[in-house]
């Protein structure tokens, strides 16, 4: 079976931002049909816990790598203020290079500096904002939109080894969004 993987980058401090993430990689991995492997930075979070406490040096190495080698990536950037290493990790991906896919999601319905959030945050590909109360909902918003650049072939970066044929890819997209063949 083919399938892609997607970082979340985050903030997971707290009870409700760790089964926030839980419940939407859960809801994305559900509503893609498998095809989204959904990687959370908890998990990821975990490998570097010792007896003295977190291994940040090892922490910030493996999440700069993580920032670069999934096929895609989702932002949260919810707070009054984007978490500082969420817009680390989005600025490393997209430093490494531009084409590679950040679509972010707001549902924080505070604003910033930008109305929505700081300006910068605008090298994401796509900012989704959800002020409803459907994770269910929410996650079909974001498959769509991964989905829609997948077709319209934005992602020049994934490997090509991990995506069907062409026309394969484009029936299973198109049977996604629940479009004519």
């Amino acid at each position: 079976m083919y399938s892609l993987s997607v970082i979340i980058f985050g903030p997971l401090f707290s009870l409700a931002e760790r089964q926030f993430n839980l419940n939407l990689a859960e809801a994305i991995r559900k509503k893609s049909q498998g095809f989204l492997r959904v990687i959370l930075p908890q998990e990821e979070g975990e490998k570097f816990k010792a007896k003295t406490g977190l291994d940040f040096e090892a922490l910030y190495r493996h999440n700069l790598v993580n920032a670069e080698k999934h096929d895609l990536a989702l932002a949260i950037l919810d707070g009054a203020d984007v978490d500082s290493g969420t817009c680390i990790e989005i600025g490393y991906r997209k430093g490494k290079n531009r084409r590679k896919i950040v679509v972010g999601v707001r549902t924080d319905f505070r604003s910033c500096e930008d109305g929505k959030v700081n300006a910068m945050l605008r090298i994401c590909n796509s900012i989704i904002e959800y002020y409803g109360s459907n994770i269910d909902e929410l996650a079909g918003k974001i498959v769509a939109v991964f989905f829609q650049i997948i077709e319209y072939g934005y992602c020049m970066e994934i490997e090509r080894a991990v995506l069907p044929p062409p026309d394969k890819m484009k029936t299973l997209v198109r049977a996604f969004l629940g479009l004519a063949h």
